[in-house]
């Protein structure tokens, strides 16, 4: 780029308005923006809901894990059955329903 092209470029801040259609040869409507907004929604809503669903097992089994492992060693330090590692894992558990159910509740 020349200096004066990088100026004008650097300069333009008015983003997609400046555009011009190459259909119709005017510039952006705001109905192209609403439709191009609504597209961007969907798009941003399915993303939201992918992560959600790729997040939720590793959450869950996180819950349940993390705990009754800790309930593990615990055992294992108190020479005691396995009844805080299966404490530990019931709690996990609660915990993961209760996130669940905090995550779905209807607004």
């Amino acid at each position: 780029m020349a200096g004066s092209d990088k100026k004008d470029f650097v300069e333009d801040d008015k983003g997609l308005e400046n555009l011009v259609s190459p259909v119709k040869g005017k510039r952006t409507k705001d109905s192209d923006k609403e439709k191009l907004s609504k597209s961007e929604k969907i798009m941003g809503d399915t993303m939201r809901q992918s992560a959600v669903a790729m997040e939720l097992p590793f959450t869950i089994v996180a819950a349940i894990v993390f705990p009754g492992f800790l309930g593990y060693l615990v055992d294992k330090w108190l020479h005691t059955a396995p009844w805080l590692m299966i404490a530990g894992g019931a709690l996990g558990f609660l915990s993961s329903i209760v996130d669940i159910a905090r995550r779905y509740r209807p607004r």
